[in-house]
This record gives C-alpha cells, sequence and structure tokens, in this order.
C-alpha cells in the first residue's frame, strides 16, 4: 500500500490504474487521493448554484470512493482513457446521479426552498413562509388570519 500512496509516476500510475480496474479497492483509493485536487477544480465547475447548496465537489467524491469504477464492460472503456480522464467520467456519472435525486424529486424540489436568512427573521416572517402566496383576493383575507394565529401561539 505504502508503494501505491507515495509518488506514483509513469508505468507505476499505469499499473496501479489496471489494479483499479480489476478491482483493487486501495489501487483505486491511492488514484482518488492523487487525483483529488483536479477532481474538484473539474467538480467545482460543474456543480450548478442550486445544487451547491446541498452538495460540494468532496461528497461527489465520496461518492465516487464508495461505488469505485462498476462492471467489467464500463472498466473496458475506461482503459482507452487517461487515469485523471476516468475519474471525472466517473465523477461526472456520480454528479448526473446526485443531481437527479435532489433535482428532480417533487416534495424537496432545492429550486422551491427559500431562505430566512431575508433581514426579518421575526416569527411573523417565518408565518409568511409557511402561508401560500399564490391566492385569490378572498383567500389573501384567510391567509392574513392564519398568519396571526400562527403568530400568536
Amino acid at each position: 500500500m505504502q508503494n501505491k500512496l507515495a509518488g506514483v509516476e509513469g508505468d507505476d500510475e499505469n499499473e496501479l490504474f489496471e489494479s483499479a480496474l480489476q478491482g483493487d479497492s486501495e489501487a483505486f483509493a491511492a488514484l482518488l487521493q492523487k487525483y483529488r485536487p483536479q477532481l474538484k477544480l473539474y467538480l467545482n465547475g460543474r456543480i450548478c448554484g442550486v445544487l451547491r447548496q446541498r452538495i460540494d465537489s468532496s461528497d461527489v467524491i465520496q461518492e465516487v470512493a464508495v461505488h469505485g469504477v462498476g462492471s467489467a464492460a464500463s472498466a473496458d472503456y475506461m482503459r482507452t482513457q487517461s487515469p485523471l480522464r476516468c475519474l471525472q467520467l466517473l465523477a461526472g456519472h456520480r454528479l448526473y446521479e446526485i443531481f437527479r435525486y435532489h433535482l428532480e424529486r417533487e416534495k424537496r424540489d432545492p429550486r422551491r426552498e427559500r431562505s430566512l436568512d431575508d433581514g426579518d427573521s421575526s416569527t411573523m416572517a417565518l408565518a409568511r413562509l409557511l402561508a401560500d402566496s399564490m391566492l385569490s383576493p378572498a383567500q389573501n383575507l384567510l391567509q392574513a388570519e392564519r398568519i396571526l394565529m400562527v403568530h400568536q401561539r
């Protein structure tokens, strides 16, 4: 393991890459460690603003570490790539899966989330956020009454 984590260059890197593709988790971890700064830069440029509120590049790299290379078919394709490009492809796939998990949900869509840090952190502001803002004029009156009821409790 120490050889794998030490400075890896040229043929040693290719051997490490091949070992990782064959399922050696220590070799895969060593490659991830070696290319972590480049992967963070790669991912930081691809994580959109809304998703950035929930995850960062380290989360994605951790997911890549947990899932590994994948199937033998993908390993055959990965052999045609450089080690860094292989890790970028894996990280991009993980990011896509995380994106789908967080943004293709209707109940907790981060695009609908509202920050409470708008300068008015009173209970009245919270009551306004909890009340529905898409109401008719008649429902606005009911909404105002609900806000007062929530605020008074």
